[in-house]
């Protein structure tokens, strides 16, 4: 665990981790209450470290016995939101719960659970965020922008995303030719 925090630049927490006697195969059964209680307050900290200890648990879940065929893996639905509220990828929460993809979707669909919950939000309303945001960062790229909007609470998927970014910019380059200032373009 010692070796695993030192990567991550978690050093500071060894002591705590070791008191608590956690183990690399304990760190994805942890809640986001649990990781703030040990010290790891960051998500970005959170996910990569559960991604990494994700390879030495490998504990597949229970199986229940239905009447027929091959029994069923109990996943807890609560895991399941936990993981996908935190931003964990269909193939990460597989990894880690050490089942198929296949499997992960199958509870998803039983829970109603989808790991693409976006927000109802206007195409004006979308724009006026991004126009605020290239004002703020003017350099972001599509990934720092849906970084961004996260950060807002705002989850949008990528068409939409890459459509507002271009509108905005587009807008944003005929104001300045209105106004006779110089755009600067890209070169092929």
């Amino acid at each position: 665990m010692v070796s695993i925090l030192k990567r991550h630049k978690l050093e500071n927490l060894i002591e705590v981790f070791q008191e608590e006697k956690i183990t690399p195969d304990v760190i994805p059964l942890l809640s986001v209450c649990e990781m703030n209680q040990l010290g790891v307050n960051n998500r970005a900290d959170m996910m990569n470290l559960r991604v990494e200890c994700a390879i030495y648990g490998r504990r597949k879940p229970q199986r229940k016995r239905l009447r027929s065929g091959a029994p069923e893996f109990n996943i807890p639905k609560s895991v399941l939101e936990n993981h996908l509220e935190e931003g964990f990828m269909i193939k990460e929460i597989a990894s880690m719960l050490s089942v198929s993809e296949s499997t992960i979707y199958r509870r998803m669909q039983s829970y109603g659970l989808s790991s693409q919950d976006f927000s109802d939000i206007s195409d004006g309303e979308l724009d006026r965020h991004i126009t605020e945001l290239s004002k703020e960062f003017p350099f972001c790229g599509e990934g720092m922008m849906k970084f961004l909007l996260q950060e807002r609470g705002i989850k949008v998927q990528r068409m939409r995303l890459r459509d507002s970014i271009s509108q905005c910019r587009i807008r944003e380059e005929y104001a300045m030719r209105k106004k006779g200032t110089p755009v600067a373009t890209k070169s092929v």
